[in-house]
């Protein structure tokens, strides 16, 4: 079982993966491996069974509304902001919950619905969508 290969960096991961074609060459290895979609990656597992794993719109919706205590009180005593805030949120994810946590912690400092709904406008969505969202993290970590 090799969880979130994606995590690995370029060269490094090439070169995990060529081992791992080292060790199944005729021996009987199998293996279980999650990952994003890259297409190193994808390349790498052709011909290999996959099964995507992804929330549903209403799971996401659904984590998001249990989130909403953890937010700035400006949030949880608008419901419309609420509704905007899972839409956006729904829309932006495809499916990971990871970047909808990340995206509901960028909005952890925000004290008025004018900072929130900037917030919200910013959101990222597509593949990029994750690295922006840790590097936003990680600034908000740093100071």
């Amino acid at each position: 079982m090799i969880d979130a290969l994606h995590d690995g960096q370029g060269s490094t991961r090439r070169q995990f993966l060529a081992k791992l074609r080292d060790l199944q060459a005729g021996r009987d290895v199998r293996l279980m491996v999650t990952a994003r979609f890259i297409p190193d990656i994808e390349d790498a597992f052709k011909g290999a069974l996959k099964l995507e794993v992804r929330a549903s719109e209403e799971d996401v919706k659904r984590f998001v509304a249990g989130q909403i205590h953890r937010l700035p009180r400006c949030i949880q005593r608008d419901p419309a902001l609420q509704y905007l805030l899972q839409e956006k949120i729904v829309d932006a994810v495809d499916g990971m919950f990871l970047l909808a946590r990340l995206h509901i912690d960028s909005l952890l400092d925000k004290r008025t619905v004018r900072d929130v709904k900037r917030t919200l406008a910013s959101v990222t969505k597509g593949a990029a969508a994750l690295d922006v969202a840790y590097r936003e993290a990680l600034q908000r970590i740093d100071g």
